[in-house]
């Protein structure tokens, strides 16, 4: 059923009101050919009994001269949900004299509203377009509201409460202000399906008393297309619990996800806040390039973890004072957080635990773990910032440690499962070098690679150093520059390609410091230390070699 505008309609409110009400067009002739007016409070309503999906084909504006809120409701709910679709544009104002109009439209759960043209300020300041509930507890109106179609549309903040999802299906969105979505206690979503989403404002959870709030069920979701904000935050998303994970987690619709397509962030993105926590993840063919920190629990609570894996696809995190700040917390607050990397690329300018005057009592572990992941470190290396009591656990179980520039670590590091590559080369395999003085322990040991200089200069305890020799395998033995003859211990010991390789501790009781020739022309270093630990890593009969490399 057609409803002809002729030249042009002003009205308050539009009602489809019962189970009768026919499938309507609001406007004759097609998409954006006759113009309605809501009046600067107006608004269109689905009430729950309506039968049909209705379409308004006409242009609308909101009002005229004074800023006001229009709202788009539907109530139709479960498998009985309806559309309502807005097919002409949407312009904010006539007269260049309206300050910020509000587009609420609320959709209960089942219902959705898509608009498939622009929305655009017109002769207002802004438009702000929301899927808001009805309370700061409300978790009802879990509707979906959809930007879809080529177009572009500009707006003034773009957000949902209440449970309900946001999705820009299509359309190029510009998003001046700062976005909040959820309420004290309830969450709300945004999704990037396809086109693009610039929050030029940022874009987060809300906030009570000055902390990220909100509830489980928070989401920032990029699945393709091009997202862009000046900061993201999100302070609650989903209940981890409290232990740390070793094998990819299945995080459903909830948390910040770049799933695909390519984000970027120019500021910081905060994963964990409130009372609980939150999530994220890098997966599949997704891209997440971070100009600030990736911090991993910024607020939240110390028993909850604050966490973050990488499964496929890159993540750059950029900046080179904190780069991935994990654990962090407040003064006032301790903090939780875990880096879990099974699959994909992350390069980090910088990995830090904790916060220098952080509360006691934070933690942050990160654990790579995935024959296909791979981990460059920059050059602020991998420290702890904590100053005062904090418990850091780093696990190399599989997957490549690798270096974007020279880096280094104090920190003690556990090599288990299959065993883990530590690559002196970027990856595009250009040389840089590692030192590592911190502990490394566990059941396994490290294979060597890339063409750079590899340093291991703490207690070692771990019962198998790949690649602390070099060259010659099990049984077999090599000339060292004193002529005395080495016969490595029986450990996998690879140098993968011309690399070479520092050893701070003696290759035997005997030997100076020197150098020794690989066949493949790799050199392994050996700056013997004063004093050696006995029966670590035997390299010949009677030979006392530290722990060290």
């Amino acid at each position: 059923t057609w409803i002809h505008l002729g030249a042009g309609v002003t009205v308050a409110t539009i009602l489809f009101d019962t189970a009768d009400a026919a499938a309507y067009t609001i406007g004759a002739g097609g998409a954006g050919v006759q113009t309605l007016t809501l009046n600067d409070t107006g608004g269109v309503t689905i009430n729950s009994t309506v039968a049909n999906n209705q379409l308004v084909d006409a242009n609308i504006v909101l009002g005229s001269a004074a800023a006001g809120t229009t709202s788009v409701t539907n109530y139709t709910t479960g498998a009985a949900g309806k559309n309502i679709t807005f097919t002409g544009t949407i312009q904010g104002g006539t007269d260049g004299t309206a300050g910020i109009k509000t587009v609420n439209a609320s959709i209960l759960s089942g219902g959705s509203v898509t608009f498939t043209n622009a929305i655009t300020p017109g002769g207002a300041t802004g438009v702000n377009l929301a899927h808001p509930g009805t309370s700061n507890s409300d978790t009802t109106h879990t509707g979906t509201l959809t930007l879809s179609g080529d177009v572009t549309s500009t707006l003034n903040t773009l957000r949902a409460t209440g449970g309900g999802t946001v999705v820009v299906d299509g359309q190029t969105v510009t998003v001046a202000a700062q976005s909040n979505y959820g309420a004290t206690t309830s969450y709300g979503k945004f999704r990037l399906q396809s086109g693009s989403a610039a929050f030029n404002g940022g874009i987060q959870s809300a906030t009570s008393s000055g902390a990220l709030a909100g509830a489980d069920g928070m989401a920032f979701i990029v699945n393709g297309g091009t997202f862009s904000a000046s900061f993201v935050a999100l302070g609650r998303a989903r209940n981890m619990g409290s232990g740390y994970f070793t094998t990819a987690q299945t995080l459903g619709t909830d948390g910040f996800q770049v799933n695909g397509g390519t984000a970027s962030v120019t500021g910081n993105v905060t994963i964990g806040g409130s009372n609980s926590s939150a999530t994220g993840q890098v997966t599949g063919t997704g891209s997440l390039t971070v100009g600030g920190m990736l911090i991993l629990g910024q607020n939240g609570s110390s028993g909850r973890t604050n966490f973050f894996q990488v499964t496929g696809g890159t993540l750059t995190v950029n900046d080179t004072a904190s780069g991935i700040n994990i654990g962090r917390g407040t003064s006032t607050i301790a903090s939780k957080g875990q880096l879990l990397l099974t699959g994909g690329t992350t390069t980090a300018a910088k990995i830090t635990f904790g916060l220098s005057g952080g509360l006691a009592g934070s933690s942050g572990n990160l654990t790579l773990n995935g024959e296909t992941a791979a981990l460059y470190v920059g050059s602020g290396g991998i420290v702890k910032a904590a100053t005062n009591t904090f418990t850091e656990v780093i696990n190399l179980t599989a997957g490549t440690l690798g270096a974007q520039a020279d880096w280094s670590s104090p920190l003690a590091m556990n090599l288990a499962g299959a065993g883990v590559a530590i690559k002196a080369a970027d990856a595009s395999d250009v040389a840089a070098n590692i030192a590592l003085s911190g502990t490394l322990s566990g059941s396994n040991g490290l294979t060597k690679a890339g063409a750079g200089t590899l340093a291991l200069s703490g207690t070692n305890t771990h019962p198998g150093t790949d690649a602390l020799h070099g060259g010659p395998g099990p049984g077999t033995s090599a000339a060292g520059p004193d002529g005395a003859a080495r016969t490595p211990a029986a450990v996998t010991r690879t140098v993968v390609g011309s690399a070479n390789l520092t050893c701070l501790g003696g290759r035997d009781a005997a030997a100076d410091a020197g150098a020794d020739a690989n066949a493949d022309g790799s050199v392994v270093t050996s700056l013997r230390a004063a004093t050696a630990p006995a029966a670590l890593l035997p390299a010949v009969a009677g030979a006392t070699e530290p722990a060290t490399l």
